[in-house]
């Protein structure tokens, strides 16, 4: 079938030391040049480390024997002098990039015996915040905790996918992604989210006529976390029809693939989901898409597919206005705080899929 794609560099300098002798060199005594006592001595470098956290950049090193005080700069700006050994910077009061801080050892004032260190220096970077994107207004009605009735019911075995008229019923949470500015859909896969230690988000976009769709796409999840045999199965919410006895699907690439058609009802407390319909070509032809879940999409003919997956049409009926804020975890393309569990697997069979 058809596949359906939508939409230190390190240099190193070698040096070499030429030396030079005679054939008498190896009978001269190897010592080393004795020090001058009337010249001061240099106070050793600082070991400059730092640590970035969320409102500050703390920078420090550990004490220089013989040191008084202590010199440094950010950025090469205006020297600033300490007797501390640590000192903070507000993250707010810095520019997105990198960022180098400098320190020297100084010795006590008209000291003879020393003098100061060369600069230690260390490099932090300061990640560029990106503002929340606002909502558009006429989003506002999606928002929300709904009970989601589906008409139909995937079973998946190892032998075959069929599609049984036996319902399934259970709540999403809808919400407003201000990182991908985007709506997102949780809980749609709610034991699988369980098994899987987080929650894992679809996209809701719209497209370019307003029209409001429940998305496909590739997760970047790879599930050799669970098992090494499974490298290379990348986890994907993925919209499928029955074929052959078996199921395929239009494959996610990079970007979101509409897989169900939400209409929003007049009350704004009920809406329906209906599968996308989409043309294969010759060999498989138009298709609708009938179900809706976490797939692992792997190699060859063969995909990980949750053994019960919600299908058929879809009714959604608002139960709460109030919908929890994301956390960063359920952002589409970022699900940091995902903890797989071998548990997941006992929730999805190997199955043949139809390309």
């Amino acid at each position: 079938m058809k596949r359906i794609f939508y939409f230190a560099t390190a240099a190193f300098a070698a040096c070499a030391m030429l030396v030079s002798c005679d054939k008498d060199d190896d009978k001269k005594p190897n010592n080393p040049p004795t020090p001058d006592p009337d010249q001061p001595t240099k106070l050793a470098t600082p070991s400059v480390t730092y640590e970035v956290g969320e409102t500050e950049v703390t920078v420090s090193w550990e004490a220089v024997a013989n040191a008084a005080s202590y010199e440094y700069t950010v950025d090469g700006g205006t020297a600033t002098t300490t007797e501390e050994t640590t000192f903070t910077l507000a993250v707010a009061d810095l520019a997105a990039g990198n960022h180098t801080v400098s320190v020297t050892a100084l010795p006590e004032d008209g000291s003879e015996e020393y003098t100061k260190s060369d600069a230690g220096t260390a490099t932090f970077n300061i990640e560029e915040v990106q503002e929340p994107i606002t909502m558009p207004e006429e989003f506002a009605p999606y928002i929300g905790v709904w009970t989601v009735t589906t008409t139909q019911t995937m079973n998946v075995t190892q032998e075959s996918v069929t599609f049984d008229n036996q319902p399934m019923t259970f709540d999403v949470n809808i919400a407003w992604d201000e990182i991908g500015g985007s709506l997102i859909m949780t809980g749609f896969s709610a034991t699988m989210e369980e098994l899987m230690g987080g929650e894992i988000a679809a996209q809701i976009l719209p497209d370019e006529t307003g029209k409001i769709y429940i998305c496909g796409g590739d997760l970047g999840i790879d599930l050799a976390q669970l098992d090494p045999s499974l490298s290379g199965y990348s986890l994907s919410w993925v919209p499928m029809f029955p074929l052959q006895g078996s199921v395929s699907c239009a494959v996610p690439g990079d970007s979101p693939i509409a897989a169900y058609e939400l209409t929003m009802n007049v009350d704004e407390n009920t809406m329906t989901a209906t599968g996308v319909t989409m043309d294969f070509g010759e060999q498989t032809g138009t298709q609708k898409m009938q179900a809706f879940d976490l797939v692992g999409m792997g190699p060859q003919n063969f995909s990980l597919l949750v053994q019960q997956s919600p299908a058929g049409d879809f009714t959604f009926t608002k139960i709460s206005n109030n919908s929890p804020a994301p956390a960063t975890s359920v952002n589409y393309r970022l699900p940091v705080t995902l903890t797989l569990t071998s548990n997941a697997l006992s929730a999805m069979t190997i199955s043949p899929i139809a390309r």
